[in-house]
């Protein structure tokens, strides 16, 4: 057997997968396995026992095999070439030994990318004495190889950390990122529907003709075909602007919200969207499937109506509202039998539980008022329907109906202002300031800062604090874990004339508070000229919107607090160090503080007769209350299970096809089991009325 063929073929092997701009990788083989495997691969006889060890066992050989060994790279069509392909045909020994090793180099995965402080491996020729006898030089031959400039390197640590890194972030992107996010993207871009998006319309292309060779392979293939492009562009995708908003589609984020997050990352704070951000292809592409599906007509929905209602589904109806019901005559007999068979309590004036109210008090009521507040107003909800009886089962539950909350506080110019620069105002407490206002020229650097409980501040209006102060939310301390707190916008330019600027804080969980007093302060960090007014400032909470306006000029690093919100037992409390107004909320026909007729007390749709899925929710029609505004008529998490799988085509068929309005619609306020509310009801019951505050 003549071995300086086999090692000259490895050499050229060698040479030949790290020639030209192919990245060469080790496979993640033990490299004592290997130097075993290459052993063991001998037919018997053809390694011969050379003083205490075989021929081909040497250390030169041993350290060369353990060195680079494990070396792949991949040809055009890719597949793996190890430095042991191509054998040598005329020396069947070594043949036979090389598709041996080829064959388990292949079976491993790769660990990473080949880096080494060496530029090469093994030598070509050694030569030895013996111990004893005549002195005869003796020539050995070994595996060699030159590694080329670029994979030999001293620091070679962070190329191997950089590549790694890029496998992992890449890999991550092809798993998380779906398909469908990647063609609703490709669609926005195409259709102008987000801000300049055209210029990340060639890097979402690529990503998506990446992620479909990706998804095309089975698990061992993937992960090889993310190697081979780690060093792509798209291997940071995630991490791009565009990237995040595919990443967001694809957790089934709202439409509307995800786009809201890129435009507030890429888009002027004056920027504003002006069509929505549905394609027509995205449309087209909906109403196929829905059609497949069989439910093009069960997804057409309206406003509930009185009529469309049985009584056997209510707990309480207005007796005005009786015969407008469906099947109301038979149905009300059974209702009339049903109350009357109530077992009778002795009832309690005034604080009571929701099972108390509807098992006890309710039955036998001639007339149910609500006491409606400030707070009530994100309760505002409306029960929707399909416009064709007996279309086709949409949700989990077995009938058509539906209901959607879609109250809030009557948007104040300060609250638009926060969602368009891309803020939350949808929290249990937000505060916001606003400055540089027409005829009060302010180019100050202007700061909101909300103290925590804890953290001692000065209550009164001018002091100077100390910035250190942790125990905050604010300039360089935007998120506090332990309330959920977050400063969402900021700005910190010299506002230019008629440009207002906007800075907000928002807690959107009253679950992670704590309890105490939230010190909500404005601070001039620096003076800069023209400063010749103050600042206007908004504090949301409990159903309440506080207005401030402080006109005179901040100095220097002056303080101002604005008030001292208190949070206690889960009620918000206003101590306003400005002078206030309070916005009295009116929605839906319906104003605050005022005492609306129930016309009807039902259960949620989803445990009306013999069901009981998800979330209870307890709806109260109230008389005069008409959303103005269309609904959405669904929402995903109604969805039958079998649906699951096109939620995003629902979604987007959600947006496009809402409720009109309509004046005989039920609208009112709902309670959720799972929601810590109260409110006080005036029951008429037996010629005299009680009030009870009722605790959901």
């Amino acid at each position: 057997m003549d071995f300086t063929k086999f090692s000259s073929a490895v050499n050229k092997r060698v040479n030949f997968i790290t020639s030209g701009n192919k990245e060469i990788y080790r496979m993640d083989i033990n490299p004592d396995e290997l130097w075993q495997r290459y052993l063991s691969s001998f037919p018997e006889g053809t390694d011969p026992l050379f003083r205490e060890r075989t021929e081909h066992n040497c250390n030169c050989c041993r350290s060369f095999i353990r060195s680079v060994g494990n070396l792949v790279s991949f040809d055009k069509d890719g597949n793996i070439q190890t430095i042991w392909d191509n054998p040598v045909s005329s020396e069947p020994v070594y043949d036979l030994v090389s598709k041996s090793l080829a064959e388990f180099v292949k079976s491993g995965g790769i660990s990473n990318i080949f880096r080494s402080a060496e530029s090469s491996f093994g030598k070509e020729k050694t030569y030895s004495v013996p111990k004893n006898g005549p002195v005869v030089k003796i020539d050995w031959d070994h595996f060699y190889c030159s590694i080329p400039a670029k994979f030999s390197k001293n620091d070679i640590g962070t190329e191997l950390s950089t590549a790694e890194s890029s496998f992992q972030v890449l890999e991550r992107s092809l798993k998380e990122i779906k398909l469908h996010s990647i063609e609703t993207v490709m669609d926005l871009i195409k259709s102008a529907s987000i801000y300049r998006g055209e210029e990340h319309l060639h890097s979402v292309q690529e990503f998506l003709n990446l992620h479909k060779e990706y998804s095309a392979l089975n698990e061992s293939e993937a992960k090889f075909f993310v190697w081979k492009n780690i060093h792509s562009k798209s291997s940071r995708f995630r991490n791009m602007v565009i990237g995040t908003l595919c990443e967001d589609l694809s957790e089934d984020m709202d439409l509307e919200k995800a786009i809201a997050r890129f435009e507030a990352k890429v888009a002027p704070h004056n920027y504003k969207r002006s069509k929505a951000p549905i394609t027509k292809s995205m449309i087209d592409k909906a109403v196929k499937e829905i059609n497949e599906l069989g439910l093009e007509e069960a997804i057409l929905r309206r406003h509930a109506r009185m009529s469309d209602i049985s009584p056997q589904n209510v707990l309480f109806v207005d007796r005005s509202s009786k015969h407008n019901m469906k099947d109301n005559l038979s149905s009300l007999l059974m209702q009339s039998a049903k109350v009357t068979n109530k077992p009778g309590k002795k009832l309690p004036e005034t604080d009571v539980s929701s099972e108390e109210f509807f098992n006890d008090i309710l039955p036998g009521a001639e007339s149910v008022d609500l006491h409606f507040e400030n707070s009530h107003t994100p309760n505002l909800v409306s029960l929707t329907t399909c416009q064709v009886p007996d279309s086709g089962k949409l949700f989990k539950w077995d009938n058509p109906f539906a209901w959607v909350y879609d109250g809030g506080i009557a948007d104040s110019s300060m609250r638009k202002a926060v969602v368009e620069r891309g803020g939350r105002v949808d929290g249990v407490f937000r505060f916001t300031h606003s400055w540089n206002h027409e005829g009060a020229r302010n180019g100050s650097l202007m700061d909101l800062h909300v103290f925590m409980p804890g953290s001692n501040i000065n209550e009164d209006n001018h002091n100077n604090e100390i910035y250190g102060n942790n125990n905050r939310i604010g300039w360089n301390l935007r998120k506090n874990p332990q309330s959920g707190g977050v400063q969402d916008v900021d700005y910190v330019e010299v506002a230019p004339a008629g440009y207002i600027p906007v800075e907000n804080i928002t807690f959107p969980t009253l679950a992670k508070m704590p309890q105490g007093k939230y010190v909500c302060k404005i601070h001039n960090w620096k003076h800069r000229s023209p400063t010749e007014g103050g600042f206007k400032a908004e504090i949301e909470c409990g159903g309440s919107i506080y207005h401030y306006e402080y006109r005179q000029p901040l100095r220097n690093h002056e303080w101002v607090t604005v008030a001292v919100v208190t949070l206690k037992d889960g009620v918000f409390t206003v101590n306003s160090k400005l002078p206030e107004t309070v916005d009295q909320t009116e929605a839906w026909g319906i104003k605050s503080n005022t005492t609306i007729p129930v016309e009807a007390i039902m259960l949620s749709p989803n445990y009306w007769g013999e069901n009981g899925i998800g979330n209870k929710h307890h709806l109260f029609i109230l008389k005069g209350c008409k959303n103005p505004n269309s609904v959405r008529g669904f929402f995903n998490e109604f969805l039958r299970g079998d649906l699951d799988k096109h939620r995003k085509v629902f979604e987007v068929l959600a947006q496009k096809m809402s409720c009109d309005f309509n004046e005989e619609q039920l609208s009112g306020v709902g309670f959720s089991s799972t929601k810590n509310d109260k409110a006080k009801f005036s029951v008429r019951k037996n010629g005299s009325t009680k009030v009870y505050s009722v605790q959901f």
